[in-house]
């Protein structure tokens, strides 16, 4: 035996079934009822798959949704190396996690803010607890006097409220 291998067949490297590979090559060349065809295949699973992951319905859609748009958005480069199930779960799990990791950021900067404004501020000449509560009670003060229309509840809204939760 000869310590040298032959050339991989290019099926070896770019492992898509025949169909497969058909299914993306029409996508790729624009073809919409191809690409709506992949949309209903694999809608349902990968929401159920997002809705494991964020916990929240809407959101999931919306991952979900994302992720397809991205896709024909960007067809014409479109590479899947394995196979369209595992690209398109996978890409799912990346906007998912991406989406959770910018929430919990959100999160850290809503606390800190928060917590400027309840920690009142030293100053050089002691008097900053004093400056704290009037500055604290100034800016409740001014709120209270805007009047705001609450917007609707969004998928991320309801997201933010859940992972507050735990």
């Amino acid at each position: 035996m000869s310590g040298s291998r032959a050339p991989r067949p290019p099926e070896a490297i770019h492992p898509l079934e025949t169909p497969e590979r058909d299914w993306v090559a029409r996508i790729r060349s624009g073809d919409g009822p191809a690409f709506e065809a992949l949309f209903y295949a694999y809608h349902a699973p990968l929401c159920a798959f997002a809705y494991r992951l964020v916990g929240v319905r809407d959101l999931a859609e919306e991952i979900v949704q994302e992720v397809f748009l991205y896709t024909w958005e960007r067809r014409e480069t479109w590479d899947v190396r394995t196979s369209v199930k595992s690209y398109l779960f996978t890409a799912v799990r990346n906007a998912a996690m991406s989406y959770l990791r910018h929430e919990r950021v959100v999160r850290q900067r809503e606390a800190e803010t928060v917590e400027l404004f309840v920690r009142p501020a030293a100053t050089a000449d002691g008097h900053g607890e004093n400056r704290g509560a009037r500055r604290s009670s100034s800016i409740a003060s001014a709120c209270g006097r805007w009047s705001v229309t609450p917007r609707a509840e969004g998928p991320a809204a309801r997201v933010r409220a859940q992972l507050r939760r735990t």
